[in-house]
């Protein structure tokens, strides 16, 4: 049973890990397009507005994303000269899981704030100028990366505390 658990927890990160690394690379050719078209445009004398604010938006939600890409890879908060310093290994892993669990502690509160900031930005009216969508839409993204952080960090910590 435990090894089904285990095969289906390796399947769900792999798929996971590949749709966020899609995002990211689908985000990071768009805002080079939209960067790129705007130059353009701007040098016809023709600026479009939207193009700039999506971009903007686009970035947003690449950088909290990867944020999280980069907490599930472990290369959130690395320690490197701790084990040149410290030759005990016992102690070293318990320094490292102290650090994760603050990072958990950290990254549930960053998640409770930004859950009130999204329903905040939802319930007030306010359009993008350019794209005209509603602001609350790109103010989720810190909450949805949260909520993948929160995860993350939780199975580091269970399988740091495990060994």
């Amino acid at each position: 049973m435990l090894s089904k658990l285990a095969t289906m927890q390796r399947g769900i990160a792999w798929v996971t890990a590949r749709i966020e690394e899609g995002f990211g690379a689908i985000c990071i050719l768009v805002i080079s397009f939209l960067v790129f078209a705007q130059i353009i445009y701007r040098e016809v004398g023709m600026p479009m507005a939207w193009m700039e604010e999506t971009a903007r938006y686009v970035f947003i939600a690449f950088a909290f994303v990867m944020a999280a890409l980069t907490a599930r890879r472990r290369e959130h908060l690395v320690v490197e000269v701790l084990p040149l310093i410290i030759r005990k290994k016992l102690t070293t892993d318990i320094i490292n899981l102290c650090m994760q669990i603050i990072c958990l502690i950290l990254t549930v509160l960053f998640a409770y704030l930004s859950y009130r900031y999204m329903m905040y930005s939802w319930s007030i009216p306010g359009y993008g100028p350019g794209t005209g969508i509603h602001l609350g839409f790109p103010k989720s993204f810190p909450f949805i990366a949260a909520v993948l952080l929160v995860g993350y960090y939780l199975a580091i910590v269970i399988k740091d505390a495990a060994k």
